[in-house]
């Protein structure tokens, strides 16, 4: 945790940002980071750009969010 904790120091230190806000749950280990900034106007990312041969990157597995709630599990 230590480790984790540091590096995630030193890039807030390297891009000159700043750690805020906090949430608390129940489980032995929960990780969260949002990152939120200002882009430019007609510069953003967005979904609906996608075009047939985009690439895109996914971590997890996708609909995993959804089956969740479905399984009436964690509830």
């Amino acid at each position: 945790m230590e480790a984790f904790s540091d590096s995630l120091f030193a890039l807030l230190n390297y891009y000159d940002m700043q750690l805020i806000g906090g949430d608390t749950t129940r489980g032995p280990l929960s990780m969260t980071l949002g990152i939120h900034g200002y882009i430019p106007a007609g510069r953003a990312l967005k979904r609906s750009g996608a075009k047939p041969g985009d690439w895109i990157y996914v971590t997890g597995t996708p609909g995993d969010s959804a089956a969740g709630p479905a399984t009436g599990v964690g509830g």
